[in-house]
């Protein structure tokens, strides 16, 4: 697993996907602390990771495209299924290089937690629970996203796709929160356990809450272990 990590985290600086990412994450991070945190004077950092949590809905996706889709784009998938590793060490190392991209990104955003701690303005079991959330929320989004690439052969595609069902999901979230799905039990009680944008309101408002913590893990394992499959589909084919 860690040969493929390092191989797929230098993969990710060696193009433009990671500083895209990257980029724009900053960006869209700094422009809501100014406009909410700045300019209105507001303490805390649940007004910006309430917009980042959109956010990723249309960056992870640039992060996942080319973690399966590329292989088969480029005709490597066969020389990485046959290599002397196991389906898990593949998909658990293409997993972790986006993860701990996504990881080393939010780090940088330290710096705008220093400016609220030299004014007082901090949070802390706010701030720490906004951090973990965040970081568990994209962990399951980049598996959902990196079982999509797995379907797909084009990475463009992949990333329309994933950006679609991120879209499709957060739509329907509204609807569950709406109580419009509520005559269809099946489908409400799917939803609700994917509700992950409208679940990550907790960790926001500082409440540690173990639902949506073990949510997000079992969204995450749930997805790799359907990577793993499709994988192991296609090395037995």
């Amino acid at each position: 697993m860690k040969a493929i990590l390092k191989r797929e985290w230098n993969a990710y600086f060696q193009s433009p996907l990671s500083y895209l990412y990257m980029g724009f994450f900053l960006l869209c991070f700094g422009l809501c602390f100014y406009l909410i945190n700045v300019s209105n004077s507001e303490g805390g950092v649940s007004g910006a990771f309430s917009v980042m949590v959109f956010a990723q809905i249309f960056l992870i996706p640039v992060l996942t495209m080319w973690l399966m889709s590329a292989e088969r784009a480029s005709k490597t998938e066969q020389l990485l299924l046959t290599a002397p590793v196991s389906t898990w060490q593949i998909v658990g190392g293409k997993f972790l290089s986006a993860f701990c991209l996504v990881a080393f990104t939010l780090l940088t955003t330290v710096f705008h937690v220093v400016v609220l701690a030299m004014n007082n303005a901090v949070i802390w079991q706010e701030l720490i629970l906004c951090y973990v959330g965040f970081l568990l929320l994209s962990a399951a989004y980049t598996a959902i996203g990196m079982f999509i690439s797995s379907l797909l052969e084009s990475p463009a595609v992949s990333a329309i796709v994933s950006i679609g069902v991120f879209v499709l999901m957060f739509a329907l979230e509204l609807l569950v929160g709406s109580g419009a799905l509520s005559g269809a039990p099946l489908l409400f009680g799917v939803m609700q356990w994917l509700s992950l944008v409208q679940n990550y309101n907790d960790f926001l408002r500082g409440v540690l809450n173990v639902a949506p913590i073990l949510q997000y893990i079992s969204v995450t394992f749930i997805f790799l272990f359907l990577t793993v499959r499709v994988l192991e589909r296609r090395r037995w084919n």
